[in-house]
């Protein structure tokens, strides 16, 4: 069964966006295995406004490094066993606003 979710569209904007590479390797820093993710807390520790932390947080989604849990509505540090350098190349949508 095929399940798209509503606002992909939104999450591709965001990763077309670069603004958020910036601050890629400080969140990814902050992950420690958390079950939960606060994009409001991350954003008053690092010192990033909260629209950036929400782009980095699509794209290590994307990459694989942290999930979305719907039932709590918020995100947690997971890693997925595949390389996520090419993981850019592989969304055909994505790829066509680059």
């Amino acid at each position: 069964m095929y399940r798209g979710f509503s606002g992909e569209e939104q999450v591709l904007e965001s990763l077309a966006d670069s603004s958020w590479q910036n601050v890629l390797d400080q969140v990814k820093a902050q992950l420690n295995g958390q079950a939960g993710i606060d994009p409001k807390v991350l954003s008053d520790q690092l010192n990033v406004p909260a629209n950036e932390i929400q782009m980095v947080l699509d794209a290590l989604a994307n990459r694989g490094l942290v999930g979305y849990d719907l039932s709590s509505a918020s995100y947690c540090h997971r890693e997925l066993p595949f390389s996520s350098v090419s993981v850019d190349t592989l969304q055909p949508r994505l790829v066509a606003v680059l």
